[in-house]
């Protein structure tokens, strides 16, 4: 591997429900180990969904979709500690990994 070579690659498009709707807004350094990747995905037949998956920081391969127990933005705010900030309406979250 020369230095011109990324550590890890992750196609989007495997998180994708519908690769050719879905928007990627952003990845998030969560903590040295952990990176969260934020979107819309859009449903069939139903409105635009926020979802967020786990990474691993090093081979970027997806550790699974966060599922959240209420709404959340498609915005995230780490706080480099392997917890972060999300945000519905007027309300603010702080979430942690285990």
């Amino acid at each position: 591997m020369s230095a011109d070579d990324p550590a890890g690659l992750l196609d989007l498009g495997e998180l994708a429900v519908d690769p050719d709707n879905d928007v990627f807004t952003a990845a998030y350094l969560l903590d040295t180990a952990h990176v969260l990747v934020t979107g819309r995905v859009y449903l069939p037949g139903r409105p635009a969904a926020v979802r967020h998956w786990l990474c691993d920081t090093a081979t970027l391969l997806p550790l699974g979709r966060v599922r959240y127990p209420v709404p959340v933005g498609a915005e995230a705010t780490p706080l480099g500690d392997g917890s972060w900030l999300t945000r519905d309406r007027e309300r603010l979250h702080h979430w942690a990994l285990p």
